[in-house]
């Protein structure tokens, strides 16, 4: 009767009864629509596993202590298929005598693993499967086995915690395992399928098309309007399912398939946005609805996503971080970017820290310097302008010096609008009053960061600094305000000038003078120049009726006097709060309900701004709380930026009384 099927249960009670009884071999078992093994040898007395080697897991998902306290167990279980397995704590926890540890088994599904074996277990005997899908939380316990070795072992998994361990190696470790990264990126790209037309997408759905799709996307509806890019067709409902079901497959992997971007590109992206922001509006809980959306979404979308993110709503939302991280657009990546310097969730925080670095990393480019590539231009040109043709009429949207949106018909004569034409589209209406709103908060984003750069006098490569403060037609706005220094390639400093906004540079003696790019530019800051030159520089200001966006130049004749100005003063709960959340300040906690105070902290010079404010949660609003402020992390490789620093201090300390 060896290797005789003679049994074959339907779940797993039947095959708990089977598997009590010793006299019943195991290999008479056919164990194919078994999904649930939990706990089915826990403490079992059975010292025959033979067969059980061959058993058919493929529909296993669930093997929780399995084996937990089953002394006599010790088979290879190397052959099982575990591609749908997705639970093993517990495992083989305290079944003493096994020590065949398969090397073989596919663990991308595993999303719990928790105690899979004792805690005293030599874990440098595991096969490295094991033991770095086991362990790679504990990175302690890995840290001896080759950084490579690590990604190949995870490079599949689609266990989401294991998809954030596998970034953040790709974060901290990005040199090392580039070429591993970019044969990644190349096996996925050889699977893209590239169309024609719609009418190639409509074919390519109907021979890949699943009923898994209209089993699990029956909130999609088929009442909506999405055209084709030439608008038209109408899109079939059953390609819209397909791009939401294949990312609904792919959940727990945080990824962006290039296939379906290339479908996408045949439809009517503005239909396609619209729709998909209101499947997502009905029904807010699907998944598959929040990665098109986070994924493909724009503008309004976003802002209601990231908002989404800081809320109770999404989670886990380091997650939905990572999905937003794969938006294509400024916006998007400028959200993520802000939640990373002022959220007050530490999880957002970390999340969006750790999605900018490995964007930052593939880009060869540092955080700062990414940071000040993520302004959104709203598809305006270097001149802050956009060129619309509606029938027969020509218009022009440009933003003024005073950072608002205008409107133009140049049909044959420029003439300013004082409304938005009845002839545009409501997606174009929608976009120019987001984008009427949306500039007074880049405006504010990008004013904190001048000044955070004139707080640690951070060096841009001339290129970089043409780029950001020259050609962005925002920040041109802005450059034209400020005062700089150059420098040459040793950084040695040169002299100090102001850019004219039409391509020309000035010093402080109204002498025109030339850049390249070999040169190094920093802001200016009024500690670092004599007071005949602040002088000039006051001077220009009013020749030119010049208002800056940060007070950058002025003569403070006792800069640690003025500092401590704003030392012990008193403050109520809610001013020091709301003074808080407008710049980039950490709170500090001991215990949850005990508030320490704030910290401004600069990566780039390792200095902060720290305010002691202590307070109780539950504390009125209108309570009164003593303040001392002190600048810390001092050292000798920053010392140089002390004063740059304390004067920025002053400048931010300035809205604490006002």
């Amino acid at each position: 009767m060896e290797n005789l099927i003679i049994y074959k249960p339907k779940n797993k009670e039947e095959l708990k009864k089977l598997t009590d009884d010793e006299n019943i071999n195991l290999y008479n078992i056919d164990t194919s629509l078994i999904k649930d093994m939990s706990f089915l040898f826990k403490e079992s007395k059975r010292k025959n596993f033979e067969g059980i080697e061959n058993w058919n897991t493929s529909n296993v998902y669930d093997m929780i202590g399995m084996f937990k306290d089953a002394h006599y167990f010790n088979n290879d279980l190397n052959n099982w298929d575990t591609s749908n397995l997705k639970k093993i704590s517990y495992m083989f926890f305290n079944a003493s005598a096994f020590n065949k540890y398969p090397d073989k088994w596919n663990l991308d599904n595993i999303k719990e693993a928790y105690d899979v074996f004792n805690n005293d277990i030599d874990i440098n005997k595991l096969p490295l499967n094991l033991r770095i899908n086991l362990y790679y939380e504990d990175f302690d316990k890995i840290k001896d086995i080759d950084i490579k070795d690590i990604y190949k072992t995870i490079i599949t998994s689609k266990n989401r915690k294991v998809i954030a361990f596998r970034t953040k190696l790709e974060k901290e470790h990005y040199n090392e395992l580039e070429s591993i990264i970019e044969y990644r990126e190349k096996i996925e790209s050889q699977n893209e399928v590239k169309f024609n037309s719609i009418e190639e997408v409509q074919d390519y759905v109907n021979n890949n098309y699943e009923e898994y799709f209209d089993k699990n996307l029956k909130f999609i509806k088929d009442e909506y309007d999405i055209l084709s890019r030439d608008k038209t067709k109408k899109i079939d409902i059953k390609i819209i399912k397909f791009i939401y079901g294949n990312y609904l497959k792919v959940k727990d992997n945080v990824i962006r398939l290039k296939t379906i971007d290339n479908i996408i590109d045949l439809i009517d992206i503005e239909s396609f946005r619209n729709t998909a922001y209101k499947i997502f509006e009905n029904d807010r809980s699907k998944i598959a609805s929040r990665i098109i959306v986070g994924i493909y979404g724009k503008g309004n979308i976003i802002k209601d996503y990231a908002k989404s993110i800081q809320g109770k709503e999404f989670y886990p939302r380091s997650y939905y971080i990572y999905i937003l991280a794969l938006n294509d657009g400024k916006y998007a990546l400028s959200l993520i970017d802000e939640m990373a310097r002022k959220s007050k969730i530490e999880s957002v925080r970390n999340a969006s820290n750790s999605a900018l670095d490995v964007i930052a990393d593939r880009m060869k480019i540092n955080r700062d310097e990414l940071s000040g590539l993520l302004i959104p231009d709203f598809s305006l040109n270097k001149n802050g302008e956009r060129i619309i043709n509606i029938e027969d009429k020509k218009y022009k949207i440009s933003v003024n010096s005073k950072m608002s949106v205008d409107i133009y018909d140049i049909t044959e004569k420029e003439k300013i609008l004082k409304t938005i034409p009845k002839t545009f589209s409501s997606e174009l209406k929608s976009e120019i009053n987001f984008m009427k709103k949306e500039i007074k908060n880049i405006v504010k984003r990008e004013r904190e960061k001048i000044l955070m750069l004139l707080m640690n006098g951070r060096k841009l490569s001339y290129d970089f600094w043409k780029k950001i403060y020259i050609d962005n037609s925002f920040l041109s706005q802005y450059s034209v305000n400020l005062f700089w220094n150059l420098y040459d390639e040793n950084e040695n400093f040169i002299n100090i000038f102001r850019y004219l906004g039409d391509g020309s540079f000035i010093d402080i003696n109204d002498d025109y003078i030339t850049l390249n790019e070999n040169n190094l530019i920093s802001l200016s800051s009024p500690t670092e120049i004599n007071k005949d030159s602040i002088i000039k520089c006051i001077n220009q200001l009013s020749d030119y009726e010049i208002a800056q966006p940060i007070k950058q130049i002025q003569i403070i004749d006792n800069l640690e006097d003025e500092f401590n100005k704003y030392n012990n003063i008193t403050a109520t709960v809610s001013n020091i709060k709301n003074f808080a959340s407008q710049f980039a300040f950490k709170e500090i906690s001991e215990y949850y309900e005990e508030v320490n105070g704030y910290e401004y902290l600069d990566n780039y010079s390792g200095l902060s701004l720290y305010i002691e404010a202590p307070f109780n949660r539950n504390s009125n609003y209108n309570d009164e709380i003593d303040i001392k402020i002190s600048i810390q992390g001092r050292n000798e490789n920053n010392k140089h930026l002390f004063y740059r620093f304390m004067y920025g201090s002053i400048l931010i300390l300035e809205n604490l009384i006002k």
